[in-house]
C-alpha cells in the first residue's frame, strides 16, 4: 500500500510508467550507494556515473528528464518517503508494485497464481539456474525469477519498458541490465546468439503474443534453421525457437487453439509428440486475461539433451471447479494450484487429470485438448452407456454437408430463399418454418438447400441444436437453406431421420457432441470430429420404436399448440388491440 501511495503522490506530474521508471531509478540510486540518497541537487549527476557502471544510460536519460519535471521540492519529498519504505520494507515488494505499474496496460498479463505454478512445475538444477524469459514485456517473470533465486535472461520485442526491466534487473540479481535484458524479437532477430550458436538456457518459461501472424519473408532466410514446421502463426515459431535456445524445461503459455488447430499446429504437436517432448498440457479457465476472453493452455515441454523420451503426457483439466473460480467482470481465477503442482510434480490423483499414451494422442489426430481426454462425471456416464450400444462412426451411417459461404445478393438479383438459423430447431418435433429471407445466386442454392428428412445440427456458438426437415418443406413458397452455423446430415438407409434426432437431443448425444466442441471465444464443432463421433445404430425394429416416441412427440405438440391459440382467445373483445 505504501508503495502505491509514493506512486500517487506524483500523479499529477507524471504518468503512471514514467513514475514506476523514476521510482526505479531512485532505488536504484540508492542501492548504488550503499543505501543512501545524495542531496538532492547532486541527484542527476550521480544517476549518470551510477547508470552509466550499470550499464543502464537509457534509464538514465529517462529519469534524469523526469527528475527535471517534477522539480527538487517534489524530488526531495520523493526521496525521503522511498528512503523510509527502503530501510523498512523488502525491496521486492517495491519492485513488484512497480512492474505492476509498467504491465496496467498490458491485455496479456498473467495471473500471479498461474506464474508461480509455472515457475513450480519446472524442474530446475538449482539455485542460480538461467531462465530464459522471452516477451517478458513488463518484467512480470523477471521479478518472479529473481525471487525463485534463478539468474534471468529477457528478450523483449518492445522497447518502452527496457530501461525500467534492466533497473529491475540489477536490483534483483546484483548485475548489469544490458547483458540480461535485451530488445529484440526473438523470433525474427534472436539476441541471445555468439558465433552463429544459441546461448543454451536451464530453463524458459513464455507467454508469446497470441493471435500475431509472421510474413513469410521474416523467417524463410532464417540464418540458424530453427523452423522445421513453417507457417505464419507467430506462436508456432516460437515454440520452435524456444525448442532451439533451451537445453532443459519449458513453460509456455499458448491459446487453447493451438491444441486442437489443423496445418502448421498439427504438424508441430505430432513432432512434439514423436519427439517425446511433451510432459503435460493444461487447459486453463477461459477468462484468466484482461479485457479478452481468449482461452489459454499451458505446455510443459522438455529438451533437456540426457532426457528420456517421453511416451505419457500428462493431461489436466483445470476448467474443473476445483481449480476454476468465477471472478467480476466476467473474467476466471485459477484456484487451488498447490493441488495442480501436486498432479504435475508427485502424479497426485484427481479427476481432472489423467496421463495418456503418446500413441493414444497420436491416433486422435494429436489432439492435445484436455477435455477431450480427460471426461467429466457426465461424460464418463454417456461413455459408459454408449459401449454396451452397437456403434457407427457418424459419416458411416450419414452424408455431412457442411455450409458454403455464399455472399447475399442486393435487389432483385439471385435466388429468394429462406435461411435456416439456429433459432429455428426447437427442442422437439420438426423444424419450424423459417422467417429470414434472402437472395443468394441460382447456382449456390443446391450447394446449401435442405430436403425432406434431413437432420440439421448446430456446430457454432454456445448450444448443440438439432432439427429435422418435415414433409410440409415443398408447401412452402421459396426454398429453404441452411445457414453459416449449422450443416446438414443426410441419413442413409442404416439409419432413420427421426432416430438420429432423438440421439442427438437425449443427454447422452448431447454429452458426445459437447466432448468434440473445441474453440476459445465461440465454440464449434470441427467437421473432421464430428465424423468419427460415434452414434448407436440398433437394428431398424429398435430404432422404430424410438420414431414412435418422436411422432409422439409431435402430436403433443401439436396439441400445445391447439390450447396456446385457445388461450390467445380467452381475452375479452374491447381489451384487443
Amino acid at each position: 500500500k505504501a508503495y502505491h501511495q509514493l506512486l500517487k503522490s506524483i500523479a499529477e506530474q507524471l504518468p503512471e510508467k514514467d513514475r514506476a521508471l523514476l521510482i526505479l531509478s531512485l532505488m536504484a540510486l540508492h542501492s548504488s550507494m550503499g543505501g543512501r540518497f545524495p542531496p538532492v541537487e547532486e541527484v542527476i549527476p550521480s544517476m549518470q556515473s551510477r547508470f552509466e557502471e550499470l550499464s543502464c544510460q537509457d534509464a538514465y536519460e529517462s529519469a534524469s528528464e523526469f527528475c527535471r519535471k517534477i522539480g527538487e521540492i517534489s524530488l526531495s519529498k520523493l526521496m525521503e518517503s522511498l528512503n523510509d519504505l527502503l530501510q523498512g520494507n523488502s525491496i521486492w515488494t517495491g519492485l513488484h508494485v512497480m512492474a505492476g505499474a509498467l504491465s496496467r496496460r498490458e491485455d496479456f498479463e498473467l495471473p500471479s497464481d498461474l506464474i508461480e505454478v509455472m515457475f513450480e512445475v519446472l524442474p530446475l538444477p538449482g539455485i542460480g539456474a538461467s531462465i530464459y524469459l522471452p516477451w517478458d514485456e513488463a518484467g512480470q517473470l523477471l521479478l518472479y525469477a529473481g525471487s525463485h533465486q534463478l539468474l534471468p535472461y529477457v528478450e523483449a520485442i518492445e522497447s518502452s519498458n527496457i530501461a525500467a526491466m534492466q533497473l529491475i534487473c540489477y536490483l534483483d540479481n546484483g548485475v548489469p541490465g544490458d547483458s540480461q535484458v535485451r530488445n529484440s524479437d526473438p523470433v525474427k532477430r534472436p539476441s541471445y546468439v555468439k558465433n552463429g550458436e544459441p546461448q543454451r538456457f536451464d530453463a524458459c518459461l513464455a507467454m508469446p503474443p497470441v493471435g500475431v501472424k509472421v510474413h513469410r519473408k521474416d523467417i524463410e532466410h532464417d540464418l540458424y534453421d530453427r523452423f522445421q514446421i513453417s507457417g505464419n502463426q507467430y506462436h508456432t515459431l516460437a515454440i520452435q525457437h524456444l525448442m532451439w535456445q533451451t537445453q532443459g524445461p519449458i513453460a509456455v503459455v499458448v491459446s487453447h487453439a493451438f491444441l486442437f488447430a489443423s496445418g502448421a499446429d498439427r504438424q508441430l504437436r505430432e513432432l512434439l509428440l514423436r519427439q517425446g517432448s511433451i510432459r503435460a498440457v493444461v487447459g486453463l479457465p477461459g477468462g484468466l486475461l484482461n479485457k479478452t476472453q481468449i482461452s489459454l493452455a499451458l505446455l510443459l515441454l522438455d529438451t533437456s539433451p540426457e532426457k528420456n523420451v517421453l511416451e505419457e503426457v500428462v493431461m489436466i483439466n483445470a476448467e474443473h471447479p476445483d481449480f476454476s473460480e468465477n471472478l467480476p467482470r466476467n473474467r476466471k481465477g485459477l484456484k487451488n494450484s498447490d493441488v495442480l503442482v501436486s498432479i504435475l510434480n508427485d502424479g497426485t490423483f484427481h479427476p481432472a487429470a489423467r496421463r495418456v499414451t503418446v500413441q493414444e494422442l497420436l491416433q486422435n489426430d494429436c489432439n492435445l485438448v484436455p477435455s477431450r481426454h480427460v471426461l467429466s462425471e457426465q461424460a464418463s456416464r454417456a461413455a459408459e452407456l454408449i459401449s454396451d450400444m452397437r456403434t457407427m462412426a457418424l459419416e458411416e451411417v450419414v452424408t455431412i454437408i457442411r455450409p458454403a459461404p455464399v455472399k447475399e445478393k442486393e435487389g432483385s438479383e439471385g435466388y429468394q430463399v429462406y435461411e435456416i438459423g439456429v433459432a429455428d430447431l426447437p427442442d422437439a418435433g420438426y423444424l419450424r418454418t423459417p422467417t429470414k429471407l434472402i437472395r443468394i445466386p441460382k447456382r449456390e442454392v443446391e450447394k446449401i438447400v435442405v430436403k425432406r428428412e434431413d437432420v440439421l445440427l448446430s456446430i457454432k456458438g454456445a448450444n448443440r441444436k438439432v432439427g429435422l426437415v418435415s414433409w410440409d418443406i415443398w408447401d412452402s413458397e421459396y426454398g429453404w437453406v441452411i445457414g453459416q452455423s449449422m450443416c446438414i446430415l443426410r441419413c442413409s438407409p442404416h439409419v432413420l431421420p427421426k432416430f438420429l434426432t432423438m440421439f442427438l437431443r437425449s443427454p447422452i448425444g448431447q454429452q458426445l457432441i459437447d466432448q468434440i466442441t473445441t474453440g476459445t471465444a465461440i465454440p464449434f464443432v470441427q467437421i473432421k470430429q464430428l465424423r468419427t463421433l460415434k452414434v448407436p445404430v440398433p437394428n431398424l425394429v429398435e430404432q422404430k420404436k424410438i420414431v414412435a416416441l418422436f411422432d409422439k412427440q409431435v402430436e403433443v405438440l401439436k396439441e400445445i399448440r391447439q390450447l396456446e391459440d385457445e388461450l390467445s382467445e380467452l381475452i375479452p373483445d374491447e381489451w384487443v388491440l
